[in-house]
């Protein structure tokens, strides 16, 4: 029984494939562009300002990321399979990007400022977490399969559209935009993925838009 448990969740861990590494990557470059704050931050951590209270390990941490930003973007319009240190440095970055997200928005919204939206912190620390754990028992939960295109285009299009709703329409702070679009680019996309594997679905989302026209036809010329 303990073993059947252990298994499912091993299962249930997030196995993250290279779209939801981009889709990260995607939301820290609109953040950069459109936010002073966050860019403000970034060059902060990188430049080692308040080195006292960070230790060498976070920054180095820092470092590792940024060259799993890179590796995101690269890899995701590539298909060269990714090294161990390559997976390493972009699990490094998700996690990241969870932990500082949750921690930015964390900041702002409790304990004075409860509200649903204090879940999405929550949640990416959580994540952050569970990703570290991933590291240190070495498995990597960044997976050798490639995005196809369909899949990175229509992905790309919903976070410019949850980013534009939650900083056009809602006005909130890039701290909490950063939260919501992490859990976006990770939990959401990551629970389509498993649901797609596990009722066989995968091969429908690898059709390029050409394929579905080419479907579409036939299934119109037999009726």
């Amino acid at each position: 029984m303990r073993e059947q448990w252990n298994r499912a969740l091993e299962w249930l861990k997030p196995k993250y494939n290279e779209l939801t590494t981009y889709l990260t990557a995607l939301t820290c470059v609109i953040l950069f562009f459109t936010h002073p704050e966050f860019r403000r931050l970034y060059f902060e951590i990188l430049s080692g300002a308040g080195a006292d209270r960070a230790s060498l390990a976070f920054f180095a941490l820092g470092l590792l990321a940024t060259l799993g930003f890179f590796l995101s973007i690269m890899h995701v319009f590539t298909k060269r399979t990714k090294t161990d240190f390559e997976k390493t440095c972009m699990t490094a970055f998700v996690m990241g990007a969870n932990g500082f997200a949750g921690i930015a928005a964390g900041v702002e919204m409790l304990p004075a400022r409860w509200s649903l939206l204090a879940l999405f912190p929550i949640w990416n620390i959580c994540m952050g977490v569970l990703l570290l754990y991933q590291i240190g028992v070495a498995k990597d939960p960044i997976t050798d399969e490639n995005a196809s295109p369909w899949e990175v285009f229509t992905g790309s299009i919903i976070l410019v559209f949850v980013f534009v709703l939650t900083n056009s329409q809602f006005h909130l702070t890039w701290a909490m935009i950063f939260s919501i679009c992490m859990f976006y680019s990770t939990t959401l996309i990551f629970l389509i993925t498993w649901t797609l594997n596990y009722f066989n679905l995968r091969s429908f989302t690898k059709k390029s838009p050409h394929e579905y026209k080419t479907t579409a036809r036939r299934f119109r010329a037999r009726r």
